[in-house]
C-alpha cells in the first residue's frame, strides 16, 4: 500500500476502499496535444465466481454517487471477452504524475459505494501504468471505437524492439497514408509483464468481419519479400513473448464526460 494522498484515484479506491484515481481522459479521447505523451492507468479486475452482476451494479452505483457530487473524472470500462475468468480493465489517461494525484472531493464522498458495493465482488487486482507513443500511433479518429483488438509485447531487446516498430509504423503509414493503431510503452511492472501495448480500435463488434491486411504483408508489398524477411529476423530476435486479447467497452460503467 503506498502513501499517496487521497485524490483523484478512484481505480484504487475501486481496488482497496480507501484511495482514488483520477485522470484527465478516456482511452478514445486523449488529451488535444496529439504529439505530447500521456500516462495511460489500467486496472485489471478478476471477478468471483457468480459475482458479475454484482460488480455491474456497484460500479453502476458508484458511478452515479460521484456524478450527483459532481465529478470530473473520466474512464472506460471494458470487459475482457477471451481468456480466463471474467476480467475488466479500468483504464484513464493523465497529463502527468501531478494530475494523476490530484485531489477529487466526489470520489471521496463515494467512499462506501466502493467499500460495500464494488469490492465483495472482486477477486484480485491489478494496476498497469504505460505512456503513449505518439510517434508510432495513429492519431484519435472522430468517432467512439466500443472493441479494441489488444496485442502485447514482452521483449528480451528493447533497442532493436524500439527500432523494428518504428520502421515498420513508418512502412504502413507510408502504405496506407496514416496508422493504424495505437501504441504504449509499460512504465514498470512485474518480471511476466509487457513492456510494449498495441491497440487497434474497432467501431463495433461487425467491423472485427472487415477484411485485415497483417503488418508482415503491407511490409512485403511495399518493401518487397526480402525486407520483410530482415524484419521478421528482427522481430524474432526483440521479442520473447507476445499475446492478444479483445475488449468491449461497457459503456453503463465508463464515463466519458459528453453524457447528457
Amino acid at each position: 500500500m503506498n502513501n499517496l494522498k487521497f485524490g483523484k484515484r478512484a481505480i484504487n479506491l475501486m481496488i482497496c476502499t480507501i484511495l482514488f484515481i483520477g485522470l484527465s481522459t478516456n482511452l478514445q479521447a486523449q488529451d488535444d496535444s496529439e504529439n505530447e505523451p500521456m500516462l495511460l492507468s489500467i486496472t485489471e479486475f478478476s471477478i468471483k465466481l457468480g459475482h458479475n452482476m454484482a460488480f455491474q451494479e456497484g460500479v453502476k452505483a458508484w458511478k452515479s454517487c460521484y456524478l450527483d457530487n459532481e465529478g470530473e473524472w473520466t474512464w472506460n470500462m471494458w470487459n475482457r471477452m477471451n481468456g480466463g475468468g471474467t476480467v475488466y480493465y479500468l483504464t484513464s489517461f493523465s497529463a502527468s504524475w501531478a494530475d494523476f494525484a490530484a485531489e477529487d472531493p466526489a470520489g471521496q464522498a463515494c467512499y462506501r459505494q466502493a467499500a460495500e458495493l464494488i469490492m465483495p465482488a472482486v477477486e484480485t487486482v491489478e494496476d498497469y501504468f504505460s505512456w503513449t507513443k505518439p510517434e508510432w500511433s495513429m492519431t484519435s479518429g472522430d468517432g467512439e471505437n466500443t472493441v479494441v483488438e489488444v496485442a502485447y509485447f514482452r521483449t528480451k531487446n528493447r533497442s532493436l524492439f524500439n527500432s523494428l516498430a518504428s520502421e515498420v509504423m513508418d512502412i504502413i503509414e507510408e502504405a496506407q497514408g496514416s496508422k493504424r493503431s495505437r501504441w504504449y510503452e509499460a512504465h514498470g511492472g512485474g518480471p511476466d509483464g509487457f513492456h510494449y501495448m498495441n491497440v487497434f480500435p474497432y467501431e463495433n463488434m461487425e467491423a472485427l468481419d472487415e477484411p485485415y491486411e497483417s503488418a508482415w504483408a503491407i511490409v512485403a508489398e511495399q518493401e518487397g519479400e526480402e525486407k520483410r524477411e530482415e524484419l521478421l529476423e528482427d522481430y524474432r530476435n526483440a521479442v520473447e513473448n507476445s499475446w492478444m486479447y479483445i475488449f468491449s467497452l461497457n459503456e453503463e460503467m465508463s464515463h466519458s464526460g459528453e453524457e447528457e
